[in-house]
């Protein structure tokens, strides 16, 4: 009789396991969705400035691209310019970028890093990489590295998901800064 009792609790557990996996997975849908909505809204936006910069130049007289030739008309349609070169320049931002310590008696301990880097600009940021600085109790740095992302092309999405092994005690604190040329 026992033994049909520990059957019936393994079948609940099970499904009690099942149903959570299931509800963290519409949780992690919902999040994923709305990022990517509020990435496309922005992109959007950043687009419908940038045509908006082009018309107060066509309605100065220039050219989008044109360069000055000296006159306040010029230096304001240069200006205008490189307010839409600065938009289309590589931009990189985290979405959801996470560090969580994992310290488990049979491994080596890590940092969990995963999210996603997201170029908003037009033009690539080449050699990005997230600088990872991982600091434990009383500021001693556990460890100071660089996690490569590689070229990330404009208006795209890179997924992170990469373990920093260190040494020592538990990290109190971990920085994550995008880097890019």
């Amino acid at each position: 009789m026992a033994g049909c009792l520990e059957m019936s609790d393994k079948k609940v557990v099970s499904r009690n396991v099942v149903i959570g996996v299931g509800a963290l997975c519409v949780v992690l849908s919902i999040a994923l969705a709305y990022s990517v909505v509020n990435y496309a809204l922005m992109l959007r936006d950043k687009d419908s400035l940038i045509d908006s910069l082009n018309a107060q130049i066509v309605d100065l007289g220039g050219q989008p691209g044109q360069t000055p030739s000296g006159s306040d008309k010029d230096a304001q349609i240069a200006a205008l310019q490189d307010e839409i070169d600065s938009l289309r320049a590589a931009k990189l931002v985290s979405v959801n970028l996470k560090a969580e310590d994992n310290r488990s008696i049979v491994e080596t301990p890590y940092v969990h890093v995963y999210g996603y880097v997201v170029n908003v600009g037009n033009s690539t940021a080449a050699d990005a990489k997230i600088h990872v600085v991982l600091q434990q109790s009383g500021g001693v740095v556990a460890k100071d590295t660089y996690v490569s992302l590689g070229s990330v092309g404009g208006e795209s999405v890179v997924s992170v998901d990469t373990k920093v092994y260190y040494e020592g005690s538990e990290i109190v604190l971990a920085s994550l800064v995008l880097e890019w040329t």
